[in-house]
């Protein structure tokens, strides 16, 4: 099974992935009593998901040029995700944050955290 950001297959599958939905609520406290809570309807949706960029036979350099410099590329933008048989499937997300970093020691080996968000509307500018 693949994990997919637009059109750069991961070589492994993440780690660990984090999928959020929250609520927009407000809280208007109350004496005595429970706060009242007020929804004002749903957050964006955030996805998380940590791992490695390894893939046999390739360099630090091959790691760069095959998915870290094609990712970087997709940042600020709207991505579609593909990961089999989850909520998220599918779906278009605006790639928010990527971090990756080195490793000494570990030649061949590059760890990641990536976010992304989903609203109900996309606007990048």
């Amino acid at each position: 099974m693949s994990f997919i950001i637009e059109a750069v297959t991961l070589p492994r599958t993440p780690r660990q992935i984090r999928y959020r939905k929250q609520a927009d609520i407000k809280e208007l406290r109350y004496p005595s009593n429970r706060p009242i809570i007020i929804v004002y309807g749903g957050k964006a949706d955030h996805l998380v998901i940590e791992g490695v960029l390894q893939a046999s036979g390739q360099t630090f350099a091959d790691l760069i040029t095959n998915y870290v410099s094609p990712l970087e590329a997709y940042l600020y933008g709207e991505v579609t995700i593909q990961y089999a048989n989850r909520p998220y499937n599918g779906v278009d997300f605006v790639f928010v944050d990527f971090e990756w970093e080195e490793r000494p020691g570990h030649t061949r080996s590059i760890e990641y955290k990536m976010e992304f968000v989903k609203g109900d509307v996309h606007i990048v500018i």
